[in-house]
């Protein structure tokens, strides 16, 4: 699929045309907790969700390989009509607002065959729109990182060969047999990336970060990291490594890996995150626990890569909560 045709689709506000060109007749759609599934549902919802909106893309970062696509996405919604109900917040005709979408694209035979999005509040960390964009008319795509390493032109990216997807977790999910943590690798093979090694390094640092191992997965940061969650924003190693030191003292948190798409430039992790109470923990942000008691989340990750460390984090919830349950 070119993802700059898809794109420039999109933003004609056309929407049976969308998702007759570029949809898969099966398409799983999840955005939050709304699940749809089949064109004719995806249409009918797309219809609703544009009536009185202009809804326009304008990607900030793509990542893909042969079967996947990770946008980062500043999505600029534009009411033609007065909308006082509008999901993201009220909005008079001519008033517009931009909401950042984390949205992974699976592909079959050139069509989208599921598609997941996560969102942060509006305006929160969102680019201005040009005036272009705000006039309607489709804004540059950026450019789409490749498993090579080497950006494509955006009018046509070529396919890239990609390691399988991964599906290795550090802590096993509910049901399965634990895998027995294994040791931290040497800071030779700790460069993250797109090579074998470089996946392999993001499975060392999830492991050691389910295992509160502060000394080695805080050894695959930048000095200046800096990381968003959706209630915090971290700055650098050790205030990242002080942040989960503390929460680690009541709520541990492990990662399971379901996908990875990564390059030298970036990583999109579709990661589920399951918290757990040490201690009782009534004012635990995702949701009051005590003492055994987990509650687990999906979650989009977006890794900016320097010199093969994370220089940036940015964590987006792909749904809610689930109830809090006993180990």
């Amino acid at each position: 699929m070119d993802f700059a045709d898809y794109i420039r689709t999109f933003n004609t506000g056309d929407d049976a045309v969308l998702v007759r060109d570029f949809y898969a007749p099966d398409i799983h759609f999840q955005s939050g907790p709304r699940i749809l599934r089949g064109t004719d549902e995806l249409l009918q919802f797309l219809n609703w969700a544009h009536d009185g909106i202009r809804e326009i893309i304008r990607a900030q970062t793509v990542l893909r390989d042969e079967n996947r696509i990770f946008a980062e996405i500043d999505m600029d919604f534009h009411a033609t009509k007065d909308k006082p109900d509008f999901t993201f917040g009220a909005l008079k005709k001519g008033e517009f607002t931009t909401v950042k979408f984390f949205v992974l694209y699976t592909l079959r035979d050139g069509r989208v065959a599921r598609f997941k999005a996560a969102t942060w509040p509006p305006n929160l960390g969102v680019t201005k729109p040009d005036s272009a964009a705000v006039l309607g008319a489709a804004p540059a795509q950026a450019p789409v990182a490749h498993l090579t390493g080497s950006p494509a032109t955006p009018a046509r990216p070529p396919a890239a060969l990609a390691s399988p997807p991964v599906t290795a977790p550090s802590q096993a999910p509910s049901g399965a047999p634990a895998q027995r943590a294994q040791p931290a690798r040497s800071s030779a093979t700790e460069r993250l990336g797109g090579t074998p090694e470089g996946r392999q390094a993001f499975m060392d640092y999830t492991r050691a970060f389910s295992n509160a191992d502060f000394d080695s997965f805080s050894r695959f940061y930048t000095d200046d990291v800096r990381c968003e969650l959706p209630s915090a924003v971290l700055e650098r190693r050790e205030g990242i490594v002080g942040f989960y030191r503390e929460m680690f003292k009541t709520v541990r948190e492990s990662l399971t890996l379901h996908q990875l798409i990564a390059d030298d430039a970036g990583l999109a992790a579709d990661v589920t995150s399951q918290f757990t109470a040490i201690e009782d923990a009534p004012h635990f942000v995702v949701a009051p626990l005590k003492k055994g008691e987990f509650v687990r989340v999906r979650v989009f990750v977006y890794y900016t890569l320097r010199d093969g460390k994370i220089a940036g984090i940015r964590v987006a919830r792909a749904g809610t909560p689930s109830k809090p349950q006993r180990l």
